[in-house]
């Protein structure tokens, strides 16, 4: 046998062996979410989202899709307890918040994340930064991180804004960056169509740039306190912190930034703003 047909033959091996490796995954999510399908979500999984502000404003359409939504995403991602059990409701409440922002996408989104950590309080992880070719590292108190097929939660924090209606929702943040991830990249501009782009990029990056630039003076911030310095640092954070708010404050989103309201409306296809206006949270 030649070089060259061995290569091929071993080359045709390995593209059997990665489709047989895909194809076995498929079979095992549709069996997974079939089986998910047939049977009612546990009583106890209601309990734990009811005491969550978006929860209980579901329509019932929206809900019953949200649960099953959280039974695959449970299923499907390990998580971790990080000197403390990753409890049931901690997993339910996490996955569910990672539901609601992807709730109108594919039921296979988030697929390359594989796992989820969870911290009992806020941790530290070191940041690399570049000043002029010059890198320094640091470390960092965080209370959550997001990498593409990992994302660490500290459970103080998120259990907290997870129950009350403030600003910030350390989840929903976390899990926005992975939206952003799903192109390849967290650079604030997550997979749009693309008649979307233009005014997407057009719209946020403006708002971003106008908001570092406050940052840089540290001075009249206006309405665009409302976004935080954190948020100035990079686009991709300019686009959590504004999915934050979209979601938990959208009515001052709305007031203040209008458009920024509209493009996360068109991309995460729902209207918080009529969501939230809902009793009792209004």
């Amino acid at each position: 046998m030649s070089y060259h047909s061995a290569l091929l033959e071993l080359i045709i091996f390995f593209i059997a062996v990665y489709a047989i490796v895909r194809l076995a995954g498929w079979w095992d999510t549709r069996q997974t979410l079939s089986k998910i399908r047939s049977t009612p979500p546990p009583k106890r999984f209601e309990h734990y989202l009811e005491k969550t502000p978006h929860f209980p404003l579901l329509d019932t359409e929206d809900r019953a899709l949200a649960l099953e939504r959280v039974r695959l995403f449970l299923a499907q991602k390990e998580f971790i307890g990080i000197r403390k059990e990753a409890t049931e409701e901690m997993q339910v409440v996490i996955a569910f918040y990672a539901v609601l922002i992807a709730l109108r996408f594919p039921e296979d989104c988030y697929h390359e994340l594989k796992t989820v950590l969870i911290y009992p309080y806020r941790f530290v992880a070191d940041e690399v930064s570049s000043y002029g070719g010059i890198y320094t590292k640091e470390e960092i108190i965080m209370d959550g991180q997001s990498s593409g097929d990992t994302v660490v939660i500290s459970w103080h924090e998120a259990r907290h804004e997870a129950h009350t209606l403030g600003h910030h929702n350390v989840i929903i943040h976390e899990f926005a960056h992975e939206l952003d991830f799903e192109d390849g990249a967290a650079d604030g501009i997550p997979p749009l169509d693309a008649e979307h782009y233009a005014g997407w990029s057009h719209v946020l990056f403006h708002h971003y740039d106008r908001l570092n630039e406050i940052a840089q003076k540290n001075r009249d911030w206006g309405d665009y306190a409302l976004f935080g310095s954190y948020a100035a640092t990079h686009p991709a954070e300019f686009f959590a912190v504004a999915s934050e708010i979209f979601f938990c404050h959208p009515n001052s989103l709305h007031h203040a930034f209008p458009d920024v309201y509209a493009q996360l409306k068109g991309f995460y296809r729902i209207d918080t703003l009529k969501l939230l206006a809902k009793e009792p949270y209004r």
